[in-house]
């Protein structure tokens, strides 16, 4: 039976360990010394890991630098002291490796920027983005086109996010053709047409159950039917059939079917 001090320690120990209390001398002598233990191998774990990956990451292993980059991304106990993430060190390594072409690093290393991970840059994000977009990558052509619609690190250009959206779109990316829809609604980039805005979130919404999106308002299936109630029947018919020819000419990135139910191409 675990006496009333014991549980006293243990309970003061976790508490240490979770962040929930901080190694004082209020913790205890028990807690104190079982956590300094704790904090021990983790510093002596992560100074491991670290030598390890610097091993193949300083000759040029783009594999190991990312790795290394992320690590840095991590709270640890820094290399110079202290507790925390190290940012300079992070973005060293995770551009030397993303400098390589790996357009999934190069995404992931432009998604870091964008959320603000490495400080918010949206003029990194889209240099990274457009790196990989230029590969073909179709996530990147959509988030660069993104980037371009929202005016976010770049002058709004309507005409370039249609570029991007459009490459990204003709390789089955549901996002951007979600966005190519409100475009061609609301007239940005192009003239404005319900027929072709119906057109991309028909297809967006063939896609719907592998893609998320921000609200059931903003679903393109929602997006479709606003646009029917003021459409004719004939305008809905020519727009149902360019999703369907869309198709027959993209076999790589769809399935050729036709759906009927709600959310799928119809």
């Amino acid at each position: 039976m675990i006496s009333a001090k014991r549980w006293a320690a243990l309970s003061a120990v976790a508490l240490v360990l979770t962040g929930g209390w901080p190694a004082t001398a209020d913790a205890g002598p028990i807690a104190q010394k079982m956590a300094q233990q704790h904090h021990d191998r983790q510093r002596i774990e992560r100074e491991a890991a670290i030598a390890e990956l610097k091993l193949k990451a300083e000759p040029g292993d783009p594999t190991a630098q990312f790795q290394l980059g992320k690590l840095y991304l991590e709270p640890g106990y820094l290399e110079g002291g202290g507790y925390g993430t190290d940012i300079s060190e992070a973005e060293k390594w995770l551009v030397m490796a993303a400098e390589q072409g790996d357009v999934g690093m190069q995404k992931e290393l432009a998604g870091f920027y964008y959320r603000g991970t490495l400080g918010t840059s949206f003029v990194e994000a889209r240099k990274w983005f457009r790196r990989a977009a230029l590969q073909g990558d179709r996530e990147a052509q959509q988030r660069l086109g993104g980037l371009y619609l929202n005016g976010y690190g770049t002058p709004q250009d309507y005409s370039e996010a249609m570029k991007w959206l459009l490459l990204s779109a003709n390789q089955g990316w549901a996002q951007a053709q979600h966005q190519l829809g409100g475009m061609y609604e609301t007239g940005k980039g192009a003239p404005p047409s319900d027929i072709i805005a119906h057109m991309w979130f028909n297809l967006a919404a063939a896609l719907k159950p592998r893609v998320r999106f921000f609200s059931s308002e903003e679903a393109p299936t929602a997006r479709r039917a606003v646009l029917e109630k003021r459409m004719t029947r004939s305008d809905v018919a020519e727009a149902q059939k360019l999703a369907r020819e869309w198709m027959l000419a993209h076999p790589p990135v769809s399935v050729v079917r036709v759906f009927r139910t709600e959310g799928r191409l119809r």
